[in-house]
């Protein structure tokens, strides 16, 4: 599933990059190059992050609840002198 949805993440980048192209080169500015470029290097790096690392857990966030369970824990201790 996160496979699919990786994937799914890269073809929508796709086609917005093609999008904008069209755009940039219809402007007919000469500045297109400096915008093509500046357009691909956004790209390529879009393309390299993968947005599934931030479902592997691996992120340090907790949550909520957990924090205030171990402050809860700490105090307990610290009051019973452990």
């Amino acid at each position: 599933m996160r496979l699919q949805q990786e994937y799914s993440q890269k073809e929508a980048l796709a086609k917005s990059y093609m999008g904008f192209k069209k755009q940039i080169e219809d402007l007919g500015s000469d500045k297109n190059d400096v915008l093509l470029k500046q357009l691909l290097q956004a790209a390529i790096e879009g393309v390299s992050f993968n947005a599934s690392g931030t479902l592997d857990g691996k992120h340090g966030d907790k949550a909520p609840l957990i924090g205030d369970a171990e402050g809860l824990v700490k105090a307990i201790k610290s009051t019973l002198g452990k």
